[in-house]
């Protein structure tokens, strides 16, 4: 059987991002086996992510080019996919490029955040709205289900602020969190809403749930600290040359 509205193992398999979160708030490269980058941890990440991306890419090029490889793509994932993506790209894609794309260019606790918006956000969302959902909108979503997309990605990110600042007190988001509470749930809220407002006029391809959730949330948060809190530039949005170049 082929997705329902409420898929449990594709949302699993969203889910699965928190092993990202985990590894990157850790900082789980910095030492191993010894730095490279001058960002250990995100360049290791940065490319990890790349190189699920590209493994993705080339999986559907042979599928759509090869029955063979559509055969046995589907008998591997057929659980996992939309029907709707049976002869389109899938979701895996955008997903990883949305991670890519934070990874890149966010700081990393609004990466983090961004990240949860999606692997929390859209199942309560799906969860909900198929079980609870009476006011349908005009793409067959419903209205309880965004109001719980909205709820489960903003309490997702102000639980990530909280054990932040029980765990590392000194950071500057533990500082933020607080001295500026209530501002920054502020952009919190403004980024789920922003994110899974977008989700309404996600379409199928590349510009769906999985790229502009976490991209677009993580853009508008971003802005909003640099606004809100006057950050330097150049501290909002990592550079990518320590991304890309070896400190060697």
């Amino acid at each position: 059987m082929m997705s329902s509205q409420f898929n449990v193992l594709r949302k699993l398999f969203h889910f699965s991002g928190v092993i990202f979160i985990a590894a990157y708030y850790s900082d789980i490269f910095k030492k191993f086996p010894e730095p490279l980058f001058n960002e250990n941890t995100r360049s290791v990440l940065f490319y990890l992510i790349l190189a699920g991306f590209l493994i993705m890419a080339l999986v559907e090029f042979l599928r759509f080019r090869y029955p063979f490889f559509q055969k046995t793509f589907l008998q591997i994932t057929g659980k996992i996919i939309k029907p709707s993506e049976v002869n389109k790209m899938h979701g895996s894609l955008p997903f990883f490029l949305g991670l890519l794309i934070c990874t890149a260019l966010y700081m990393k606790e609004v990466t983090i955040i961004s990240a949860l918006f999606l692997m929390v956000g859209d199942p309560c969302a799906a969860w909900f709205g198929g079980k609870y959902g009476s006011h349908k909108l005009y793409n067959g979503k419903s209205f309880e289900g965004f109001i719980a997309g909205i709820a489960g990605a903003f309490f997702s990110g102000l639980f990530f602020l909280v054990l932040n600042w029980k765990i590392n007190p000194g950071s500057f988001f533990a500082v933020l969190f607080e001295d500026h509470f209530i501002l920054l749930s502020v952009i919190v809220f403004a980024g789920a809403f922003l994110g899974l407002a977008l989700e309404l006029f996600s379409a199928s391809g590349f510009f769906d749930d999985n790229l502009l959730i976490p991209s677009i949330s993580g853009l508008a948060m971003s802005l909003m600290l640099w606004i809100a809190f006057k950050i330097p530039i150049e501290s909002v949005f990592y550079s990518l040359n320590h991304l890309l170049f070896s400190i060697k």
